[in-house]
Parts: C-alpha cells; sequence; structure tokens
C-alpha cells in the first residue's frame, strides 16, 4: 500500500516518529512494571519512586504525543505531495486523457481519495504507539512467564488470522462502497446541473431520486456496513480469546506465584487498549488502501506527459507573430463508439494569413470545434501537420505554438484573474462598452465577481481575451448568448478592430446576417471543408 506515496522526503520525520514512539512505549511498560512492583509489594513506592514514576509518565505522555505529531506532519506532507504531483500530472497530460475520465472520474479522487491519506496518517499514529505498547507489554509478559507467554502465543496468532480474513473481506467492501459512491456523486452533479429542469419535471426529479439516488445511497451503506462489521467481528472474537485466556490462567492459580499472575493478568488486561486501538483504525487503514490504489490507478493514466510543457512560467514571454499558419493534410479519427457512426476530420488544407478574420460555419456536429482543436494543437493529429511559416510544429514545440492563440470556447471557463496589463483606464473603457463597469471590477488583478448572466461571463472572458494580446483570437459560438446590440457591435466593430490591430481572428458562427465581415468563409460538413470562400 505504502509503495505507492511518496515516502524518500519524509523518511527523517518517520524515523523520528518511529523513535518517539518507541519511547513512548518503553515509558508505558516501565509503569506498568512499577505498578506491578507496588502493588505486589516488591517495591517501596516513595518521594524516589515516585520521582521516578513521573520521570517515566513523562516519558510516555511526551513520547506517544511526539510520535502523534511527527506523524501527522508525515501524513501532511505526503498528502500535499500528492496533491501537487496529480495537479502537475493533469497540466501536462494529453488533453485527450482529461476529457476521457471527466470530471466525474477525477472529482472523487482528487478529494475524497486524497483526504483519506490524511485520515491514514492520523490512524497510522495510533496504530504504531498501540503497536510499540502492545509489543513492550508482550515481552514483558515473556519476563513474567515464558510459559504462560508461550500459550498466550497461538492466542495471537488465532487472532491476527482472524483480522487477516477480515481485513481481506473488508477490503473488497470498501471498494464497492467507493464505485458506489462515484455514482452517488454524478448523481448529485445531476442534481446541481439540472437543478431548474428537475423543477420543472416531477416525474424526472421522482426517477432520480427514487432510482438512482435513494438504491446508490443504500448500496453505499449496505457494502460500507457490511465491511466495518467484517472488522468489528473480528475484534470481538479477539477480544473473546483474550478473556478466554484470562479464564484459563484464573482456573490455574498454580501456574504461577500469586504476585507475578497479579502482574501477568494486569498487563494483558492493559493490553487489550492498544489492541483495540489497532483494531479500531484497521477500517480507516482498509479504505486507505482502496483510496492509495485509486490514486495510483488514476497517476497511471497520467504517466505519458506532453513535451515541454512549463509550470514555472507565470507570465507571458513575447512570442514572435507569424505571417501565416498552414495545416497540410491534418486528420484526426476519434476513436470507434458501440452504436455511433465512426467519425473524422480531414484531412484538411487550410491557410490563415496574419491580420484576416476567418469565420468557420456548418452545421452542429459537423466538424468546427474539432477543427479549431486541431489547429490549437489540442489534439494529436493522426496524419498531417501544422506549420508556422512554413516551419512544422513538433511534440517539443506545440506547447510554444499554443501560446500564439487565445480562444473562448463554447463551454468555456472564466478565470478570476487576468494578464497583468489588465487595468486602468483601458479596462474601465472597455467594461463600459461591453455594459460591465457596472457589475465588476478589477482589484488587485482579480475580477470582484464572476456571479455573471451566461451572456455577461462572455463579455468578461473577451475583455481578459483583448488584454491577453496573443496574435491569434478564436471564438466559438461567442455571440450566441449575447443580445441584439452586442452581438452587431461583436461583428461590426470589435472584430475589424481587432484584425486592424494585427491579430488573426477565427469565428466559429452561424449569425449569418454578419458573414459579409469576415475575409473568408469557411464551410465544413462532415469533418471536411467543402467551400472556402474569399481571398
Amino acid at each position: 500500500m505504502l509503495r505507492h506515496l511518496p515516502l524518500r522526503p519524509v523518511l527523517p520525520l518517520l524515523a523520528a516518529s518511529t523513535l518517539c514512539g518507541i519511547a513512548g512505549s518503553l515509558g508505558t511498560v516501565f509503569l506498568l512494571a512499577v505498578i506491578g512492583q507496588v502493588l505486589n509489594g516488591r517495591l517501596h513506592f516513595g518521594p524516589d519512586a515516585a520521582t521516578g514514576f513521573m520521570a517515566l509518565a513523562l516519558l510516555s505522555a511526551s513520547g506517544s504525543g511526539l510520535s502523534d505529531i511527527l506523524t501527522n506532519m508525515t501524513g501532511q506532507k505526503i498528502t500535499a505531495a500528492v496533491r501537487i504531483d496529480l495537479a502537475r500530472r493533469m497540466l501536462t497530460a494529453p488533453l485527450a486523457a482529461l476529457e476521457k475520465l471527466g470530471r466525474q472520474g477525477l472529482l472523487p479522487i482528487l478529494g475524497g481519495d486524497v483526504d483519506m491519506i490524511s485520515d491514514l496518517a492520523f490512524a497510522l499514529g495510533a496504530i504504531s504507539v498501540a503497536a510499540g505498547i502492545t509489543i513492550g507489554c508482550l515481552i514483558y509478559l515473556a519476563f513474567l512467564s515464558l510459559p504462560l507467554f508461550l500459550w498466550l502465543l497461538p492466542i495471537l496468532l488465532i487472532g491476527g488470522f482472524i483480522q487477516f480474513r477480515a481485513r481481506s473481506r473488508g477490503i473488497k467492501g470498501f471498494w464497492a462502497g467507493r464505485a458506489a459512491e462515484d455514482r452517488l456523486h454524478g448523481h448529485y452533479r445531476t442534481i446541481i446541473d439540472g437543478a431548474r429542469e428537475l423543477r420543472l419535471d416531477r416525474r424526472r426529479r421522482s426517477r432520480i431520486f427514487q432510482r438512482e439516488v435513494v438504491p446508490a445511497a443504500q448500496e453505499v451503506r449496505k457494502v460500507t456496513g457490511r465491511a466495518i462489521a467484517f472488522f468489528v467481528g473480528a475484534n470481538a472474537l479477539g477480544t473473546l480469546l483474550l478473556f478466554a485466556f484470562v479464564t484459563l490462567v484464573l482456573t490455574h492459580p498454580a501456574m504461577l506465584p500469586r504476585d507475578r499472575m497479579t502482574s501477568f493478568i494486569l498487563v494483558l488486561l492493559f493490553m487489550k487498549g492498544p489492541i483495540d486501538q489497532m483494531m479500531h483504525n484497521l477500517p480507516v487503514l482498509g479504505r486507505a488502501q482502496v483510496a492509495i490504489r485509486r490514486i495510483a490507478d488514476l497517476s497511471a493514466r497520467f504517466t505519458s506527459f506532453e513535451p515541454n510543457v512549463s509550470l514555472t512560467q507565470e507570465q507571458d514571454e513575447t512570442v514572435a507573430v507569424p505571417a501565416r499558419i498552414t495545416l497540410d493534410g491534418m486528420g484526426f479519427d476519434y476513436p470507434k463508439v458501440a452504436g455511433a457512426a465512426p467519425f473524422s476530420v480531414g484531412p484538411v488544407n487550410l491557410s490563415l494569413q496574419r491580420g484576416e478574420i476567418v469565420f468557420i460555419v456548418g452545421e452542429n456536429g459537423s466538424g468546427k470545434t474539432s477543427l479549431i482543436k486541431l489547429l490549437l494543437g489540442l489534439m494529436e493529429p493522426d496524419q498531417g501537420q501544422i506549420l508556422v511559416d512554413g516551419v512544422p510544429v513538433t511534440h517539443e514545440t506545440r506547447d510554444e505554438y499554443r501560446q500564439l492563440f487565445h480562444t473562448i470556447f463554447s463551454d468555456f471557463h472564466l478565470f478570476e484573474d487576468g494578464p497583468p496589463p489588465m487595468q486602468g483606464a483601458a479596462l474601465n473603457r472597455w467594461l463600459e462598452r461591453l455594459d460591465l463597469a457596472h457589475k465588476v471590477s478589477v482589484k488587485d488583478g482579480v475580477f470582484t465577481t464572476t456571479d455573471l448572466s451566461t451572456g455577461q461571463r462572455k463579455r468578461l472572458a473577451l475583455v481578459q481575451a483583448i488584454f491577453t494580446k496573443r496574435p491569434i483570437m478564436v471564438f466559438d459560438e461567442w455571440a450566441a448568448d449575447q443580445d441584439p446590440s452586442f452581438r452587431r457591435t461583436f461583428y461590426t466593430e470589435i472584430l475589424p478592430e481587432l484584425a486592424a490591430q494585427g491579430a488573426t481572428v477565427i469565428v466559429i458562427s452561424h449569425d449569418d446576417r454578419y458573414f459579409h465581415v469576415a475575409n473568408r468563409l469557411i464551410t465544413m460538413e462532415n469533418g471536411r471543408i467543402i467551400e472556402s470562400v474569399g481571398a
């Protein structure tokens, strides 16, 4: 389980935690020995003994406490490292790998499973201290009576076997429970994303609740409860075996002198506490094992990284503005899906000149957005290449090539921050022009709010695009959610202004009344360019 975690950086903390745990455990065992000696009359508990007793108590408490603290620090460091590593992998993985998993496949792991590592740290701290005390108690029991200790060993082995079997059954249950939780989270997202539609459709609302949410929640309850029951049952059997052994000792008083028997039973009963603590934390270990495996499986999906994708550059570098970008015979074949006709894009031959306005039109599903993804370098083409002023874009230069573009997708994400120049009078003029000044401003480089209507959010994204000042700007159905006045402003004023400033503007659009604004009109059908009108 732990081999999937980044342990090397935290080995010093682990070693310190272990040493503190050993010290605390030794202190506890010696405390038990002193108590046994005092109860049996072998030790006079005078001032010196009391001072030594308190020193042992301090050793026990401080050692165990420091072990818990260091173990928790270790867990938090590991959790942070896992979170950072997953973010790095997602930011540098091929886009297709992210899109294949989607939010439903990613968020439960990034949330619940990663958080489980923190719970694991607390559990390991408690288990390590409890295990140290238990081992110390066993050594002391062997010192008190080796024959009785040898009688105790089979009981411990049987209890360990029961726990092993319970753990294997319990982990299977936790796997099933996590799968059911993933389905339940998917239903929650449906309820949130479709809240308005569900208010208007009683039948669908009832079906989602009765046939999807309730069964999934009940399945989580059943399989997780059953898994925990295995651990609880095994713990109960272990307790029964322990008291059966105590009964055996009490029914054979001649086996030990009375004083040693008292100490033996006292330590044995005390040992039940740390054993119970270990048993109670075993379900946490089981759930953590499932979580770590799921995190490892997710990491394995992102083992292929795009070359030269930097995560350290915060400021945009000045990029050379190309005069021409050419798609030379580019094509992409989508994976076959059962029950659906295969779809491919291309081969596409297309050149884009600096400063021109290009409209890409066609029916829904004709491949317009796929063509844009190929142009942006977001999809790995199955054939063809991209040329920038005649120079091919390679794997090593693809991320640099992408920095030429600023795109507002139809399903865009509006970031709260913007480029550093996004401030001052120029920003205020654009906010006024797009009727946003009364809604939003910029403070410390961050928008004061993004809680806006879809049309307003798109206009705010347009402000970001303008101040980013990339040489090529792509708008995917930007005007679809705008009022007629803003739609007219976008097509007849803003697009020509951007082109006049030297930007290449590419627009996916269905607004045929504004097609005359374009220098070229490219029509797509079934993934291919069937017409290109204009210069």
